[in-house]
């Protein structure tokens, strides 16, 4: 990737500088929306110039998991590319929306009856009897992932009970109806301190960093090793292939019921040591992984720190246009003050977060949502007799009205504002609702009033 962006001329100087995380600075005077375009017609052109060269084909895994970013990404680049030249192959689950994609969909059906005993004969013991065989394949119907964890949950328990006869049924070993319910048994029967690591890295995620579980588990580091060998020998946990250490569950099903598994107690306690190890290391290396901490906070019902942690990641989401995934954290920010015990400290922070959301709000072109945080803002701040946050609000709410509803209605909520901000004697709004009104005025076409306001 670094050899085609260098290849490439300045045009995509802003993009290779962002990757390389040089200091760039006309790349940092463009507006988060700018920076956006910027990076969209990057990706695009690095994959003309290297299709013009030689036929491509991309890969997209999980397209289930897609961030708007990444999504924006790859609809600019589909919207400009040669199809006789290169191929995308996307990946994503049964029910997942796609209609955003100029794509033909394929849908994968479940394993026919030789395909699926094929598998079946791969997993199980070579003794497995034809008729145990076909009782699975119908129990399943042929999904691959049901037969995977049938078969597992089958194969302990033939190891547990060797030489027993005659071949068991699947009604007889009580296997569940469901994928969810063979998994939840074959948790259920894991010694007590597989089990309990199994349910805390289900808290790290799909991935997670041995050193870490290690420290969170409360094992001592022999009975943490015999654990994590018995948990990689049942297929619960494997090692990441691309040799960094780090753990995965082999599919999200897995974690999510071994998550589901816990006390709600058990969770929160969890969520905190993993949240106090983090910031630690954050502290110790200045190791930026403020949507973990973020995350953690939340399950650790910390809600301050959620708080603090979202409106982070959503500055950094904004810095690199990620302007939906900015928004989904100003929520999840909101959320979390909403948790809070009542009082003045948590309704400032409130009316702060609506007014500043603007930003977020106004470069995803979601006006309307703008226009509700401010009046809640404007509301709040009425209740609490705060005058300086009532204006913020109110001239945030007006300035919205310049992109949404009628022209008159700008103008009247913008010479509102102006009026509070000139009882107010605030220099910094002044100059914002001057500008705001100045803007109504041009789009009702009263051109002398906004040269005036303007100048």
């Amino acid at each position: 990737m670094d050899r085609a962006l260098h290849a490439l001329d300045s045009r995509c100087s802003g993009m290779q500088s962002g990757l390389e995380g040089q200091v760039d600075p006309e790349w940092h005077t463009l507006t988060p929306a700018a920076r956006g375009r910027a990076i969209n017609n990057s990706c695009a052109r690095l994959l003309r110039e290297r299709s013009s060269v030689v036929p491509m084909a991309v890969l997209i895994e999980d397209l289930h998991w897609i961030d708007e970013a990444s999504r924006s990404v790859i609809e600019a680049v589909l919207a400009t590319l040669d199809t006789s030249r290169v191929l995308v192959i996307a990946t994503a689950r049964m029910g997942y929306a796609t209609e955003w994609l100029p794509a033909t969909t394929i849908r994968l059906s479940a394993l026919r009856h030789a395909e699926g005993l094929e598998l079946i004969s791969a997993m199980l013991r070579a003794d497995a009897t034809p008729a145990l065989k076909e009782q699975i394949f119908r129990h399943t119907g042929g999904v691959p992932l049901f037969i995977e964890e049938v078969c597992r949950d089958v194969g302990t328990r033939k190891v547990q009970n060797l030489g027993l006869q005659p071949e068991p049924t699947l009604q007889s070993l009580n296997v569940p109806r469901t994928v969810h319910g063979v998994i939840a048994t074959r948790i259920d029967r894991l010694e007590g301190p597989s089990k309990q690591l199994l349910q805390s890295a289900s808290a790290l995620g799909r991935r997670c960093n041995a050193q870490l579980l290690h420290s969170i588990s409360a094992l001592d580091l022999a009975s943490f090793a015999l654990a994590l060998t018995r948990l990689q020998q049942s297929g619960l946990l494997v090692v990441d292939e691309s040799g960094n250490g780090d753990l995965l569950f082999p599919h999200d099903s897995l974690r999510q019921v071994a998550y589901e598994s816990m006390r709600e107690s058990t969770r929160v306690q969890l969520h905190e040591s993993v949240l106090a190890a983090l910031e630690h290391e954050l502290l110790a290396d200045g190791i930026a992984r403020t949507s973990e901490l973020c995350w953690h906070a939340q399950g650790a019902r910390q809600w301050q720190k959620a708080c603090a942690y979202a409106r982070a990641v959503s500055k950094a989401c904004m810095a690199r246009s990620a302007f939906a995934d900015a928004a989904a954290y100003v929520d999840i920010a909101l959320n979390a003050l909403e948790n809070l015990p009542a009082g003045l400290g948590r309704e400032q922070q409130a009316i702060d977060l609506r007014i500043e959301s603007r930003v977020v709000f106004s470069g995803y072109g979601r006006v309307a949502k703008w226009l509700d945080l401010a009046k809640e803002a404007g509301e709040r701040a009425f209740a609490v007799s705060d005058d300086y946050r009532h204006l913020s609000a109110t001239a945030v709410r007006a300035a919205a009205l310049n992109f949404y509803g009628d022209a008159r209605e700008a103008i009247a909520a913008n010479s509102l504002a102006l009026a509070k901000a000139e009882a107010l004697g605030d220099a910094a709004w002044l100059n914002y609702v001057e500008y705001a009104l100045g803007q109504a005025y041009f789009t009702a076409g009263h051109l002398n009033a906004a040269d005036q306001m303007l100048e």
